[in-house]
């Protein structure tokens, strides 16, 4: 599971949409498997979709790709306040995933408006 650490709130794939969810419970896809490239890059895999999060190259993010590619590579920055922020590559620097206040997940750029993310294993 991956999990906003601030609001305790988990990633899900609702209906084709990302969204974070208190009560996750049977309605959507709520469990991640992380996968590596064979040189470093993570991946989340929804486990019932079997869809990649990734870029959306509109500034979001969402988990459509059937297909693990450089779309839907990130790294971790652990924080020191605890939890990590997710980050994907975008051609020289890197873009960590916020949520608007519409419940968009989007790209920004400063730690503070990044979500604080925690990976539970279930």
């Amino acid at each position: 599971m991956i999990r906003d650490l601030d609001s305790g709130q988990a990633l899900t794939l609702e209906g084709g949409r990302l969204a974070l969810k208190q009560d996750a419970g049977t309605n959507g896809g709520w469990r991640w498997e992380c996968v590596e490239t064979h040189d470093g890059w993570l991946g989340f895999r929804e486990a019932v979709s079997h869809r990649y999060l990734g870029r959306d190259n509109k500034g979001g993010f969402y988990a459509q790709a059937s297909k693990f590619a450089p779309w839907e590579t990130f790294v971790l920055r652990p924080l020191k306040a605890g939890g990590y922020n997710l980050m994907a590559i975008h051609w020289w620097t890197f873009r960590r995933i916020g949520v608007s206040s519409s419940g968009k997940f989007i790209e920004v750029f400063s730690a503070s408006k990044a979500v604080r993310w925690e990976f539970v294993e279930v």
